[in-house]
């Protein structure tokens, strides 16, 4: 059976899981809750989106750095060991508005292979 994904479970669940507890937080205020999954087999992306608002553009890079966090008593910590994990499994995650990848409008986070 060929794999369509090629990250260890325990990677990919903790990465998921951090990006899933973040949507939670952010869409508490918001009418329609929705966090969506979306995989493009062309370019073997993982999308990650959500109905909330967007991640301002000035903070698009420096959510993965470590302590940044925009959530009150946030750690900043999360996104940072999330990118870590995919780099060391040879994938690399980012966020990004632009309206091709998020049809929620919201945050949306892309997680693809590293061009080895």
């Amino acid at each position: 059976m060929e794999h369509i994904i090629s990250i260890k479970e325990p990677t990919l669940y903790t990465v998921i899981i951090n990006i899933v507890n973040n949507a939670v937080y952010w869409l508490r205020n918001v009418d329609e809750k929705v966090i969506r999954f979306d995989y493009k087999k062309d370019t073997k992306e993982i999308l990650i989106l959500n109905s909330g608002r967007k991640i301002e553009e000035h903070r698009l890079s420096k959510i993965f750095d470590l302590f940044y966090s925009n959530r009150p008593n946030g750690r900043g910590i999360g996104l940072y060991l999330a990118k870590q994990s995919l780099n060391e499994n040879y994938y690399e995650i980012y966020a990004t508005n632009k309206q091709e990848y998020n049809s929620l409008g919201g945050a949306c986070f892309v997680i693809k292979p590293l061009n080895k």
